[in-house]
């Protein structure tokens, strides 16, 4: 992936973050505009993504408190090895839009 010049980002100023135009045509440059403009404030987090779905966006919903635990294996026991894991899961979208006009989508 390319790294953006500083003509595309722009001049830096303080406590601002903007994006110039929007980096559809690259995956990876559009999963990390949508990962530097997310949402959080520790109950709630919701990842940036465009209004209309794109095949290459990542959109996400994190809730505090709704996670995945398992069990954690190892070939050799030892003092201090977690024995359970808990991972993050992506909650449903609430962020959607859907214009019907007439009965079509």
């Amino acid at each position: 992936m390319r790294q953006p010049t500083a003509a595309v980002i722009g001049p830096p100023e303080p406590w601002a973050v903007r994006e110039r135009g929007a980096p559809v045509e690259e995956d990876g440059a559009l999963r990390q505009g949508e990962s530097i403009f997310a949402l959080a404030n520790g109950h709630i987090g919701l990842r940036a993504n465009l209004e209309e779905p794109h095949p290459g966006g990542m959109p996400g919903t994190f809730l505090n408190s709704l996670f995945e635990e398992r069990d954690l294996h190892y070939p050799e026991e030892a003092y201090g090895f977690p024995q359970r894991t808990q991972t993050i899961v992506n909650g449903p979208n609430g962020k959607r839009i859907a214009l019907f006009v007439d009965g079509e989508h």
